[in-house]
């Protein structure tokens, strides 16, 4: 049981803790808003993922990647979402000098909530993971790789596998805003800088995601 726990909390981090749009998306609430507004937003993102696990385990995600014109269509939102956010970021970036809390609020939870849900890499990632999980020969293909990995052997179940995942993202989303208020306040062009970087990687993300989406739209 423990071991399937922390396969999954292996799980959760390598989902949560790269960069990405999402992290963007919670720094910059943490940065404005402070550390709970950057907890909030990183509930929306654990939400979004709750959302995609369960639409996977009942096909409708696969039904979406099938459908060409619906994957483009959800894309394309996603990346016009993240460019307004990058602007956002950018303009909120060049105001910045010290980290300052302001009222929070739940816009956050449900920009990650609404990126995280038409982002593809998301949904590949839950389309994956469930067909593996969700199949008696997808668990054994895990536990032997965790096996040759580890050394451990182990009997994976499915509802620990999943809770382990959640509490890897749990992990991450107290971590992460911890983490850049601790810096903020250390450094007081920290939170400047960060909101800048920010706004980049929503522009490139959002930049992407356009592309992809004209070049589903129009080969598919």
């Amino acid at each position: 049981m423990i071991g399937g726990i922390i396969v999954g909390i292996l799980f959760g981090l390598i989902l949560a803790a790269p960069l990405g749009p999402m992290n963007a998306i919670i720094a910059d609430e943490s940065i404005n808003k402070g550390w709970g507004a950057g907890v909030q937003t990183g509930f929306g993102a654990m939400v979004s993922d709750l959302v995609l696990l369960s639409m996977a385990y009942m096909g409708m995600v696969a039904i979406v990647i099938s459908r060409a014109w619906l994957q483009g269509l959800l894309i394309g939102l996603g990346g016009t979402v993240m460019l307004v956010f990058a602007h956002k970021s950018f303009r909120e970036g060049r105001k910045i000098v010290k980290w300052e809390v302001k009222k929070n609020n739940k816009g956050g939870f449900f920009k990650a909530l609404g990126v995280g849900v038409v982002n593809p890499w998301q949904m590949a990632f839950w389309a994956g993971l469930s067909a593996a999980l969700f199949q008696n020969e997808g668990l054994g293909i895990v536990t032997d790789n965790v096996a040759k990995i580890t050394g451990w052997e182990i009997q994976l179940q499915t509802i620990e596998v999943i809770t382990g995942i959640f509490g890897g993202i749990l992990i991450w989303i107290l971590i992460f805003p911890t983490m850049l208020i601790v810096a903020g306040k250390k450094y007081e062009r920290f939170f400047r800088v960060v909101a800048l970087v920010n706004s980049a990687i929503l522009a490139i993300f959002g930049s992407i995601f356009l592309l992809k989406s004209i070049s589903i739209l129009i080969t598919g």
